[in-house]
């Protein structure tokens, strides 16, 4: 096959898995409620330097995120699509970067085939379908850390170390500090291994430290002074060192969250990572090859380490370590497959196989456990298993024929099968009870309401910020029955969302206009 068409295959798996059918189900989740409520808030306030959700001034994260999702909103209007776009993008432009650093690293074959590695796992394609900035963030993070050690390699200029920067810089709009911190801890660990402290002084251009306060410092200097100080309060105090400390109850987990959802997130790759770290990672390289993957290893175990440390936890934190597990990956199948040496990888697709028959188990024995059946979703879900099953005899097969490519197609193919059955059809089945109920619920708000009445959300068993976004206007939460009187004693028309399970909780006199689920719009 030419070498061209492995770049078009993979361009068309990342066009199918990142944006096909992206807006075919409603915002999904709390995370993507608050994001792209804020981005819609900014398109219609023109207010684009202080973040506001429902209304209230929302410090959660920088704004990098929301303007991209704001200037897809003005392109494409307020709809999934647009607000999930920006991360789609990142997505493909993750992909194509790890391609890059792959192939500077370990040539064109090994590069295309970390392309292919970080596009099929699992958790690649959940993020770049949703309108959160953990696809964002990993995009500056691989840049930083992968402009870093090419420059550092002499593999490119030595202006990498500039665009290094700009990097840090656009990490630090996206998730604040944490961005630094984690460039940062991977670049000092790596030095300190190596005693290479001179670098130091390379990697700190004059020009790249002004892109660097030109990028990151304008508006954290503009939403401090106008908010009076509240974002420094906010959002460094709470949102970072607070919640890093464990004062989140809700992200409180133990220190070893990461271990399956590595496993799981990067599937079927991260079985083969041990493997990779030993035929790859040396504490006293000899060569380039061997120091690009000695920071490579330092890359994944730093992020592991430091948010395995922290105390609030989520699953797409470790995300931008994927990058680095998939440039170890894919260099060592692409050198197993040259040098035709596939007993190794036999043993550990076996490893794969019975992970797979692990999965296809729990997805079906999981949905036993839900609150209320979901019609079809047993089906989805056992496709979604034999996918994994099948792929991953297929390449234990191929491998004992010796047929490495071939091994390799099939677990890409069995995971690229297993996500596009789950957003074509577990998505919308889901969809139906949990996510378009909200989404209708808005709709019916936004034609029912003028611009001067208000809306507003009661006793909701769960925060639905989406509301606001269907319903192209704040919708805020409601928190007493007294507050909730006070709010109807007012004059003028008022439109309220509650449960069918706690409509005996609002006065009399209310007015039943619409129900979806179980939401119900009342005219009081």
């Amino acid at each position: 096959m030419p070498r061209y068409l492995y770049y078009v295959l993979l361009a068309a798996l990342c066009a199918v898995l990142f944006f096909w059918r992206l807006g075919g189900v409603p915002l999904t989740g709390l995370d993507e409620g608050l994001y792209a409520e804020c981005s819609r808030e900014m398109t219609a306030t023109g207010n684009y330097l202080v973040p506001q959700c429902n209304g209230e001034t929302f410090f959660d994260k920088p704004p990098l995120c929301y303007w991209l999702q704001a200037g897809s909103m003005h392109a494409f209007g307020v709809n999934s699509f647009a607000a999930r776009l920006p991360s789609a993008i990142a997505g493909a432009l993750l992909v194509a970067l790890t391609v890059f650093i792959g192939t500077r690293l370990s040539g064109r074959s090994a590069g295309v085939a970390s392309g292919f590695v970080l596009a099929s796992c699992i958790l690649t394609t959940g993020l770049a379908r949703m309108a959160i900035m953990d696809q964002l963030f990993a995009l500056t993070i691989t840049a930083a850390l992968g402009f870093f050690i090419l420059t550092y390699l002499g593999l490119i200029s030595r202006h990498g170390y500039v665009w290094f920067w700009a990097a840090v810089g656009l990490s630090v709009l996206v998730k604040g500090p944490a961005g630094a911190v984690l460039i940062g801890a991977t670049i000092f660990a790596f030095i300190a291994i190596r005693h290479r402290w001179g670098v130091v002084k390379e990697a700190v251009p004059v020009l790249g430290i002004i892109i660097f306060l030109a990028i990151a410092v304008p508006w954290y200097v503009l939403v401090q002074n106008e908010t009076g100080g509240a974002f420094l309060r906010e959002f460094i105090i709470h949102q970072n060192i607070q919640r890093a400390m464990g004062e989140d109850f809700h992200h409180n987990l133990p220190f070893y969250f990461y271990i399956p959802i590595f496993i799981m997130g990067f599937f079927p790759w991260s079985v083969f990572v041990p493997l990779g770290w030993m035929a790859r990672v040396r504490l006293r390289p000899s060569d380039k090859l061997q120091e690009g993957f000695l920071f490579i290893a330092v890359w994944m175990a730093t992020i592991f380490i430091v948010f395995s440390s922290a105390r609030s936890k989520l699953p797409s934190y470790i995300y931008p370590m994927f990058p680095a597990s998939a440039v170890l990956v894919g260099a060592m199948w692409s050198a197993c497959i040259k040098s035709g040496k596939l007993v190794s990888l036999r043993r550990y697709a076996w490893v794969a196989l019975a992970i797979a028959v692990l999965i296809a188990a729990a997805i079906q024995i999981g949905q036993q456990y839900l609150r209320k059946p979901i019609p079809g979703l047993s089906t989805v879900l056992l496709l979604m298993g034999a996918s994994l099953v099948v792929s991953s005899t297929i390449a234990v097969i191929m491998l004992f024929r010796g047929h490495g490519k071939a091994a390799f197609a099939a677990l890409c193919a069995g995971t690229a099968g297993f996500l596009i059955v789950a957003f074509k059809l577990g998505l919308p089945i889901a969809a139906q009870t949990i996510y378009n109920p909200v989404a209708a619920m808005g709709q019916d708000i936004s034609a029912s309401a003028s611009k001067c009445d208000a809306a507003y959300a009661f006793d909701l068993t769960h925060p639905q910020p989406a509301l606001a976004f269907y319903a192209q206007r704040p919708v805020p939460k409601v928190l007493s029955k007294h507050n909730l009187s006070e709010i109807l004693d007012r004059p003028g028309k008022c439109l309220l969302v509650v449960q069918d399970n706690t409509k005996q909780g609002i006065p009399q006199g209310g007015k039943l206009i619409a129900s979806h689920g179980k939401l119900l719009l009342y005219e009081f």
